[in-house]
């Protein structure tokens, strides 16, 4: 995208960001058959930080300030534009600092693969068989799978009701019984029996 089409944008606030934040998101992630429909500005910013992330996909290695420096110079954005632009990439992609170990460990397997297929080019099958160790390695084929577990099977535990409150360590209250007789004698006295209502069962068919 030409510089000078995104330089337009160099007035975005953090507020218009923030609010372009969900659209941008639910755009991303919607499915073929139901795209979002961006304007032309929220389509721009979409593509900056797209540019930016896969950037930093390829190259995990780099800072913070040269993913800014690649906005600033390759789109055409002013370097407080950069940095809340940075602020959106990491909410929206996920901070590539960050990546899981499962992201480290294709990264290993592709560049060993790459050094196979070089090593195969030179005829070297030292070479070949170091790249071929440390895929294996890596992709963990040297490991036997896990065994499923038979969750169809198994038995959720049951628990029983009990009044007894030692089973949670405590020190159970002697004559508890007589003082609950004692405190229902006390409220219950407040209140005329003859006014209570039977309850009614209510069949809610």
């Amino acid at each position: 995208m030409p510089t000078s089409t995104l330089k337009n944008n160099d007035s975005t606030t953090m507020s218009d960001l923030s609010e372009k934040f969900d659209k941008i998101q639910r755009s991303l992630f919607a499915p073929s058959d139901k795209p979002v429909v961006l304007s032309e500005k929220e389509q721009q910013i979409k593509q900056r930080w797209e540019r930016a992330f896969t950037l930093w996909h390829g190259n995990p290695h780099y800072s913070d300030r040269q993913i800014v420096r690649f906005l600033i110079n390759e789109c055409g954005i002013s370097r407080s534009l950069a940095y809340k632009d940075l602020r959106y990439i990491k909410m929206l992609l996920g901070c590539v600092k960050t990546a899981s170990k499962e992201w480290y460990r294709h990264m290993v397997i592709e560049m060993a693969r790459a050094a196979f297929v070089m090593a195969k080019s030179k005829q070297d099958p030292k070479g070949m068989a170091l790249a071929a160790d440390k895929i294996g390695k890596y992709a963990k084929l040297d490991k036997e799978e896990p065994e499923q577990l038979p969750w169809d099977q198994l038995i959720p535990p049951e628990f029983e009701p009990s009044p007894d409150v030692t089973i949670l360590g405590l020190d159970s209250t002697p004559n508890m019984e007589q003082k609950r007789k004692r405190l229902r004698s006390k409220y219950m006295s407040k209140y005329d029996p003859s006014q209570f209502e039977e309850a009614q069962t209510i069949d809610h068919e």
